[in-house]
């Protein structure tokens, strides 16, 4: 198979990925990486080929580049924790599966790189926070009595925080889909088995799995999950705005999108105090979602992801002429409403083209056009 590659001379090979890690199958791909002497700008695309009925990946770097790779993580670990929590997945990943790989050939071209302790200690502080932050936002939906959603966090932040816990033991691999291999190669332990347990389901209340979740990372070695009265605040969105038009709520989000809220809704809406916790009222999980408010711990601001996912941004439902978008009936909604939740084409246009007096005047404008 290498041979009929076409690789830079004096390039060192490296077989990476599932495969080199031992968690690979027949199925997985054969992911091979050059690393070409010198300092040159290598295409980051791999490229595919097929051979023996396989899927094989290679990948090019130049030695300046992977150099380049670990220098901004190196960097980022000696500024400490919160430098470390922003580097990108993409990167990380690039960096694990070259320091993890399997050396076919090197006759000189690889740099010198960090050491896979350095490395791994690294990558616990990293998926450490994202498990922090994901509990947390479960805690946050479960004091909203939102428990089916806290739940699926708690899953979340379940995962996020076993791969802290295997990373800090030397299983750096990032993909979640080989957890529960990294799990048994880390051994028997009560942690370990306690996983499986909750992995499964364990058939618990959602309510009790988000408890046991979050005693379960307490003992994974991450702090920062524990509710105290008042810890979990709600906080304000910069850019939202509430404009009472007769007896309906309009809420704007980012000068751009406008709902209306029904009546129990709009209770809701008015009952909310920043900087104080927040009721028990599903309704607050919706905002939170759609981007209206949002969840602090104590100052800090809840940032929750999925497992090698981005952070989660608010969502935008499609635009609803007969009802708000939170579901309520709005009795009454006056017929001329052109929708109860519009988007303009373009912030810079939409803020040319009409005058924010006021959503009055907004939806007088966009009923004409």
């Amino acid at each position: 198979m290498l041979p009929d590659i076409d690789a830079p001379p004096g390039s060192a090979v490296l077989l990476e990925g599932s495969i080199a890690e031992g968690f690979g199958n027949s199925s997985s791909d054969v992911d091979f990486l050059f690393v070409a002497p010198g300092s040159g700008d290598l295409p980051t695309m791999p490229s595919v080929l097929f051979a023996d009925g396989r899927r094989v990946e290679v990948r090019t770097r130049s030695a300046r580049q992977v150099a380049d790779q670990f220098a901004v993580v190196t960097a980022a670990a000696a500024r400490g924790t919160a430098r470390v929590v922003r580097l990108p997945e993409d990167l990380l990943n690039r960096c694990q599966r070259l320091l993890h790989g399997f050396v076919l050939e090197d006759p000189g071209a690889l740099p010198e790189l960090p050491s896979k302790r350095e490395f791994a200690a690294i990558m616990t502080a990293w998926w450490a926070h994202r498990a922090r932050q994901a509990m947390r936002y479960a805690l946050a939906l479960s004091e909203v009595d939102a428990v089916e959603d806290a739940a699926v966090w708690a899953h979340a932040a379940l995962v996020q925080g076993a791969k802290s816990w295997v990373a800090a033991l030397g299983e750096t691999y990032l993909e979640p889909k080989w957890l529960s291999l990294q799990v048994d190669r880390a051994g028997a332990s009560e942690p370990a088995t306690r996983y499986r347990e909750l992995e499964s389901g364990a058939g618990l209340p959602a309510r009790a799995y988000v408890a046991a979740c979050g005693r379960l990372l307490a003992d994974f070695g991450i702090g920062g999950c524990v509710p105290k009265p008042g810890r979990i605040t709600l906080a304000r969105v910069p850019g939202v705005t509430t404009w009472p038009v007769g007896d309906r709520v309009h809420v704007v989000r980012d000068r751009r999108d406008v709902f209306v809220l029904g009546d129990e809704v709009a209770r809701t809406w008015r009952s909310v105090v920043f900087g104080r916790a927040p009721g028990r009222d599903a309704a607050i999980a919706r905002f939170v979602r759609l981007g209206l408010v949002r969840f602090s711990w104590g100052r800090a601001p809840i940032t929750p992801s999925m497992p090698l996912a981005a952070a989660s941004g608010p969502v935008a439902p499609p635009p609803s002429p007969a009802r708000p978008v939170c579901g309520f009936p709005v009795p009454r909604c006056p017929m001329w409403t052109p929708s109860t939740w519009s988007r303009c084409p373009r912030p810079g246009s939409a803020r040319r083209r009409w005058r924010w007096s006021g959503p009055t005047s907004w939806w007088r404008t966009r009923a004409r056009t």
